[in-house]
């Protein structure tokens, strides 16, 4: 008992099998896709009785570099300490 998950690229009208897991697992990680080709993913449930019907994703979904983390600054930004020749920046950031 579980799920079988399978993958289909976007002009392709075949369906292959990616994996079949236990009844318990809610996620999985896809590996090994070609970089900007589409995909549409489905999965069943299985049982004794067979597999069930697929529910496939609604949109298809694409492969992509992951962007960078960039920082964001939040909140005022103030200067302390002063010194003839130099001072001290307070800021607050979060990563995003």
């Amino acid at each position: 008992m579980g799920f079988v998950v399978e993958k289909r690229e976007g002009r392709s009208h075949f369906w292959s099998e990616v994996t079949r897991v236990g009844a318990k697992v809610t996620s999985y990680v896809i590996n090994n896709l070609q970089h900007n080709c589409t995909y549409y993913i489905r999965v069943a449930a299985e049982n004794e009785e067979g597999v069930g019907k697929f529910r496939e994703i609604t949109e298809p979904v694409k492969p992509m570099k992951p962007k960078s983390e960039y920082i964001i600054l939040s909140g005022p930004i103030k200067a302390e300490r002063y010194t003839f020749t130099s001072l001290v920046m307070v800021y607050s950031t979060h990563f995003h």
